[in-house]
């Protein structure tokens, strides 16, 4: 499974502001991997040179109505989501590309939708043995052989109620 980040493009992103600090937060319970960008250029730089992740945009809708024109091609770029407070305006847009999952206005319902999208892990199947490993299966215990034509034998025979009655 390839990596994945989680990249913020908005160009009101403010490390101080306790809004921002809040978001980032909430992204990083989803992923320990989220990169905030302000500047469209240095975020398409770094999504062209993510080679090993698996990226998701979340970019706000007035930077996002231009910028997704450029970027929807991008083959890492998995999902793009619009984080913005007009959500009826954006959808309008929004909804003409594919890549695009839907416009949120809170943060909770946009980590639930990007948790939602991120690929699922295969399960685990750790092999098991009961048999020691340099064991031939060809070959059976004689007990269990004997066993085994014992029992064929006693359901091949037809008994009837006068043996039962002697037995």
């Amino acid at each position: 499974m390839q990596d994945v980040v989680v990249i913020w493009l908005d160009n009101q992103i403010d490390d101080n502001n306790v809004d921002c600090q809040f978001t980032i937060a909430q992204l990083e319970h989803i992923t320990d991997n989220v990169t905030t960008f302000t500047d469209n250029d240095e975020c398409v730089e770094y999504i062209l040179n993510c080679n090993d992740h698996q990226v998701y945009l979340i970019v706000s809708g007035t930077l996002g109505q231009y910028l997704v024109c450029c970027i929807h091609d991008i083959p890492l770029l998995h999902s793009i989501f619009i984080f913005s407070q007009n959500k009826s305006y954006h959808e309008q847009w929004a909804k003409h590309w594919n890549k695009i999952k839907d416009v949120f206005t809170d943060i909770t319902s946009l980590c639930q939708a990007i948790q939602n999208t991120f690929p699922q892990d295969e399960p685990t199947i750790t092999p098991i043995s009961f048999v020691p490993s340099g064991k031939r299966l060809d070959l059976l215990n004689p007990s269990f052989m004997y066993t085994q034509l014992f029992k064929e034998i006693l359901l091949t025979i037809e008994f009837e109620d006068k043996h039962i009655e002697e037995f």
